[in-house]
């Protein structure tokens, strides 16, 4: 699915026309935005060559995406997966902050699960949020 789109990978025939609608925007608006590199791409590489043509060979693909939280999808042989290789590593002796040490220390046996929403949780419904508790309510890790 288109990542904007909000559907699955299981959809019905009209989400499925919808999908491949967006797609076809998409394809169209990276021509309108990238149309103007084809001048770049034929001064340097030739006149027969444009940037779609200059995508077409590329020879390996690094793709910033991280399989365990994207959809199943083939990919080809000349792809990559990266995801994740923008997040910073680890300094070295460097702690946790004093909440989030004694919220990890605490946890016990059972451990921790730290779940975030990031920008959308002032935006869920209340309804939705009770979900939530009512579901960490029933396991053991500290949540």
């Amino acid at each position: 699915p288109v990542p904007y789109s909000g559907y699955t990978d299981i959809m019905t025939f009209p989400q499925r026309v919808i999908n491949m609608a967006m797609t076809v925007v998409e394809s169209y608006q990276c021509s309108l935005l990238y149309g103007h590199y084809d001048e770049i791409v034929s001064k340097y590489l030739g006149n027969n060559m444009d940037y779609r043509t200059l995508l077409s060979h590329g020879a390996l693909w690094l793709i910033r995406n991280e399989f365990t939280l994207d959809w199943p999808r083939p990919l080809l042989p000349n792809m990559v997966l990266i995801g994740g290789i923008n997040c910073a590593e680890k300094k070295k002796n460097a702690s946790l902050p004093a909440d989030l040490e004694e919220f990890v220390q605490g946890s016990g046996d059972d451990g921790f699960i730290i779940f975030t929403l990031g920008s959308m949780l002032p935006d869920m419904p209340q309804e939705k949020a009770q979900h939530f508790l009512d579901a960490f309510r029933q396991i053991p890790q500290r949540v």
